[in-house]
């Protein structure tokens, strides 16, 4: 299999707004039969790659992140908004995606 890619925007969706700050809404599904997947793809995958933006953040599991991808040796790639996320000198940060972000980043 190739390349398995992983956002973590993929997570939440976003209500149309009541107000004028929208609220994130989440989706109710089998996180259990989903992480099942998850993880089956990613071990299939030839080159796996997790892009993360701030949904790691908000949703508040950034030790689990982080762990993940310590554990599996995944590369991680930062959003343009989340260059913060993973230390600089953590062994799986590749850099930042994007036209803000680094080469490395981009070619990953």
């Amino acid at each position: 299999m190739g390349s398995f890619f992983l956002s973590t925007n993929q997570m939440y969706e976003k209500r149309p707004p009541r107000t004028k700050i929208a609220t994130p809404v989440f989706r109710t599904t089998d996180l259990e039969a989903r992480m099942t997947g998850l993880a089956e793809s990613m071990a299939r995958a030839s080159r796996p790659v997790i892009y993360a933006g701030s949904g790691v953040r908000i949703s508040g599991q950034f030790e689990r992140f982080l762990e993940l991808a310590t554990r599996w040796r995944i590369p991680v790639v930062t959003d343009f908004n989340s260059n913060d996320l993973v230390p600089s000198d953590h062994p799986v940060f590749v850099g930042g995606g994007g036209s803000l972000g680094t080469r490395a980043g981009n070619f990953a």
